[in-house]
């Protein structure tokens, strides 16, 4: 499928891999779908799997060197604590789909593998 800034990464039988990629441009948003069929229920999964990542780049230009580069150390700390005693750390990305090209091309993605996925359940 050749669509606008989406993929097909790989197809199996019973899975399609799709990358789809933000409207920003930067290869760090992007988002990978998977469409594929569960096995113990025959019904047709969408997995969205995308990079989490967060950022310490803190910096604001009235700030003294030493205070970006306690804003820095703190949310550095904040991050190895929230780990520690949490287990995991928060962090958010967006994934942006921008004009009717972009995102009928990412519907058209999960439509093409769930048809696929559905073929294959009624050839059963």
């Amino acid at each position: 499928m050749t669509s606008t800034k989406i993929m097909k990464l790989a197809e199996g039988k019973t899975y399609t891999f799709y990358r789809a990629a933000c409207d920003c441009g930067h290869p760090d948003h992007d988002i990978t779908l998977c469409v594929s069929m569960d096995h113990n229920s025959d019904h047709v999964e969408l997995d969205i799997i995308t990079n989490s990542f967060s950022s310490d780049a803190y910096y604001h230009p009235k700030d003294s060197w030493f205070m970006n580069l306690y804003h820095t150390v703190k949310f550095r700390a904040k991050g190895v604590f929230d780990i520690i005693f949490n287990g995991y750390h928060k962090s958010e990305s967006i994934f942006q789909l921008r004009g009717d090209e972009q995102i009928d091309a990412f519907v058209n993605a999960v439509k093409e593998g769930q048809t696929k996925i559905k073929e294959l359940q009624s050839n059963k």
